[in-house]
């Protein structure tokens, strides 16, 4: 699954097959996963290093808070190529 690219997330190497396994209990309600609660319109951003569930009411504010963070790690970036040292950079703009 992996070589040909598939998003795929599971507990164990191999995921257990879904027939006869599960059944529907709702639609359009709420989930629990873990301590989080994932409702209809959040946002849910996986890759292999982990997941990430934005509520919707918090999407626009965390939108702009990556915008930032993205623009001072470019400033960063700039530094270093034009000559900063990564700390003097780090230093300056107080990330990496």
């Amino acid at each position: 699954i992996r070589s040909i690219g598939f998003p795929v997330f599971s507990r164990f190497f191999t995921p257990r097959d879904v027939v006869g396994a599960w059944s529907v209990d709702a639609l359009d309600t709420p989930v629990t996963i873990g301590d989080v609660e994932v409702s209809r319109g959040d946002y849910l951003i996986a890759d292999i290093d982990g997941v990430v569930i934005i509520p919707a009411d918090m999407a626009e504010e965390v939108v702009t808070e990556v915008e930032n963070v993205m623009q001072t790690e470019d400033r960063v970036r700039a530094a270093i190529r034009n000559g900063s040292s990564p700390k003097e950079a780090y230093l300056r703009f107080g990330r990496f």
